[in-house]
């Protein structure tokens, strides 16, 4: 079959990439195969979201959401196995209303060549999933803190949020999200067993805080240990417009099975200053601080306090 077709561009537009070709019929009972193998499976994986022409710089999402029959799929097939794991490969946080009603949700990004691999040997169990997350997912579309991206009518875009976006605005607005900035989980059993914080001994940062992590024998595995700082204020920080806390340092490590490891995180005098617009540097923010030994934003271990003075050290303030 021969096919002729003209293209033209008016105007200052370009083509970024054009794709042409066929495909057969789609079955328009593909939903329904797919709730009854589910049904006669002991475990069912449904893979969801989105191609690589719908996620392109030049081009705004109105929504979060994954298109409504891949949803409607997901949300068909949870019911009818609850052993479902959902499988999301997207480059960006997604809108997940059916998280709370799968057995497990991978979120694999675009992982490369090699997705397949090495997908199989995280979801049997050969590899741990490894990752923590690098942004917040949210309950609702509009927990966000920008909702939108259309310019007003003089064609001015203002970022009117601040330095309050991701994790730092759901803290702001008490907002529970769906899945917390750092969250991720493994297979492996690994306990935090004793905190600690004291000054650095080389002398080349302000002071050390970590964790003794230790590992059960069955199988080793990979943990984030991440440390946020928290200034104390009487009013909260957010009503000044700066973040109640903020990811101060972290440190991914492998634990072996029945390994004890001992993970240090370095601090700054950076890690408790705030910019001064005046001078156009950093500035130590003197005050009360607390230091949270976590998992992610959201699940915090054991917590210091500590008092930094106006030349940016661990002074001897009140601390409570």
């Amino acid at each position: 079959m021969r096919v002729d077709f003209e293209m033209r561009f008016t105007g200052g537009g370009r083509a970024q990439g054009m794709q042409f070709g066929g495909r057969p019929a789609v079955p328009t009972d593909l939903a329904e195969r797919a709730v009854r193998a589910a049904r006669a499976a002991d475990t069912a994986i449904v893979f969801a979201g989105v191609t690589q022409d719908s996620s392109l710089e030049s081009q705004d999402r109105s929504t979060l959401a994954l298109p409504a029959a891949q949803s409607d799929l997901i949300e068909r097939v949870c019911a009818a196995n609850p052993r479902t794991v959902v499988v999301v490969n997207a480059a960006f946080a997604l809108d997940m209303p059916w998280a709370d009603r799968a057995a497990a949700v991978l979120l694999t990004w675009f992982p490369g060549q090699e997705y397949r691999p090495a997908l199989a040997d995280v979801l049997t169990g050969a590899l741990e999933p490894g990752g923590r997350l690098p942004v917040t997912l949210a309950r609702e579309d509009s927990d966000h803190a920008v909702t939108s991206t259309a310019p007003s009518d003089e064609d001015r875009l203002s970022y009117t949020e601040g330095v309050l976006v991701g994790y730092r605005h759901f803290d702001a607005l008490r907002k529970t999200p769906r899945f917390c900035f750092g969250h991720g989980l493994r297979y492996a059993d690994i306990r935090w067993r004793a905190a600690y914080l004291h000054a650095d001994p080389t002398g080349r940062h302000l002071a050390v805080v970590g964790v003794t992590l230790g590992c059960g024998e069955e199988r080793g595995g990979k943990e984030v240990v991440q440390v946020y700082a928290a200034p104390l204020t009487e009013t909260g920080a957010a009503e000044h417009g700066r973040p109640e806390q903020h990811l101060a340092g972290f440190a991914a490590v492998h634990v072996a099975p029945g390994q004890e490891r001992r993970i240090d995180i370095p601090l700054d005098v950076r890690d408790f200053s705030v910019w001064d617009t005046r001078t156009g540097g950093w500035r130590p923010r003197a005050g009360r601080w607390e230091i949270r030994l976590a998992r992610s934003s959201r699940d915090v271990f054991h917590r210091f306090r500590v008092y930094v003075d106006r030349a940016g050290k661990l002074g001897a303030g009140p601390t409570g």
